[in-house]
């Protein structure tokens, strides 16, 4: 029988009651006894605006399964949205490799986002420092672009890699910055004391206010981290009163994200409700509560040991194995090398997937095109129309130098 499931109830986790002839699915808290539905042929949970999880090893139980739909699922990250966008078929096979062979996903962006001068690059070298301090930066040394950089923090239970992004804050990179923030990330917003004599205090509130609308824009369930730095530039009752302005323009722009967004969408998650964590990165204050802070948030994210495919893990593994032999790009050719030598084959369904992901989450940007297979699959079609083309650019900062060349 074929069967679709509809459910207009909001849920995060669920019960599936099997019976003989299954035509409706009751969902209360899990999934229970799914190898005895043997006559269930395909899952549809469309349109759950805040479902967020699925039990993926229950289901694959389920062998006669061939179609899991997830269409419109605004909140869901298990499967990734990435893969549900595919559609039901593709969403099922993508279930059925990481129930055969998967591993956790451990590496993690990180984003420093602010305007310029706000001490963004001195705070990422103090959160990498063993003493917590960086060494002052003179200004011919400022941020050009994107400066990125792997970070290994070793945790007491979970190691996690960082690629660290630095974006520069001069206004002639913000529309180009903006390309290349990603989904599964974390964002630090770092903003800087000023004086009451200074004038850009009068756009400070503004200047969070902008970041966070970028964020709820091309993001909107961005994790985000507010850090003041040069504490030390002014009076305690200064800092004070500039953190509270602050905290006060995040309660109400999120406020006013939930007003004017669609019912159930994501906002974005600001930690502490928008309280800025204080360091000064010269004399290392405050960063190890932060680096702390950053290491559990970023561990309680969704996307952090999120199962993927080996193939799709050590498919990335290679890419960063090549920024780091100092390549920018690959050619079609040597992308699809790199896919084989994973065990992929450049002709496949998973391989075409793996690279829309890799490119989804930032490890990869691509300048070609990803045919799509027509709805009845690959069977009857040309082999180059089901393949990859165009180059693979693996080097963010490259592709910035690029782009600003053109503006």
């Amino acid at each position: 029988i074929e069967l679709s499931i509809f459910l207009h109830q909001k849920l995060s986790s669920f019960e599936c009651t099997a019976c003989a002839d299954l035509q409706y699915v009751t969902f209360q808290s899990k999934i229970e006894n799914l190898q005895n539905i043997s006559t269930l042929k395909r899952l549809d949970f469309s349109n759950n605006h805040s479902l967020r999880k699925l039990p993926l090893n229950e289901i694959c139980q389920m062998t006669t399964v061939y179609s899991l739909s997830c269409n419109d699922c605004r909140n869901l990250w298990s499967p990734p949205q990435e893969v549900t966008s595919r559609g039901g078929k593709d969403t099922m096979l993508f279930l059925r490799q990481i129930n055969e062979d998967a591993v956790p996903n451990t590496v993690m962006s990180l984003f420093l986002l602010g305007d310029g001068e706000s001490g963004k690059t001195s705070l990422f070298r103090a959160l990498k420092s063993p003493n917590n301090r960086a060494d002052p930066i003179r200004e011919d040394h400022r941020t050009i672009g994107i400066t990125k950089e792997d970070w290994l923090v070793q945790d007491s239970q979970d190691d996690i890699l960082f690629r660290v992004m630095d974006l520069a804050g001069q206004a002639v990179y913000e529309n180009i910055n903006q390309f290349f923030l990603y989904r599964r990330a974390i964002y630090l917003l770092v903003w800087r004391a000023y004086s009451v004599q200074d004038d850009r205090l009068g756009q400070l509130t503004e200047r969070i206010r902008h970041w966070l609308e970028v964020l709820q824009m091309r993001l909107p369930d961005a994790r985000v981290i507010l850090v003041v730095t040069h504490i030390d530039s002014v009076s305690s009752t200064v800092l004070d009163s500039q953190c509270n302005q602050v905290q006060d323009t995040v309660t109400r722009s999120l406020s006013s994200f939930k007003q004017w967004s669609i019912k159930d969408s994501p906002i974005i998650e600001v930690l502490q409700g928008g309280k800025s964590f204080r360091v000064n990165c010269l004399l290392g204050d405050g960063i190890q509560e932060l680096r702390n802070k950053l290491v559990n948030f970023t561990s309680s994210t969704p996307w952090f040991k999120e199962i993927l495919p080996r193939s799709w893990i050590e498919l990335q593994s290679k890419v960063i194995q090549a920024v780091q032999d100092g390549r920018k790009c690959l050619s079609p050719a040597e992308w699809n090398r790199l896919a084989e030598m994973v065990g992929m084959s450049p002709d496949g369904y998973m391989f075409k997937v793996a690279t829309e992901f890799l490119n989804d989450i930032g490890v990869i940007r691509f300048a070609g095109v990803i045919r799509n297979p027509s709805a009845g699959g690959y069977t009857g079609l040309p082999k180059e129309s089901r393949s990859y083309s165009g180059t693979v650019f693996i080097d963010t900062a490259y592709m910035v130098d690029v782009l600003k060349g053109l503006i």
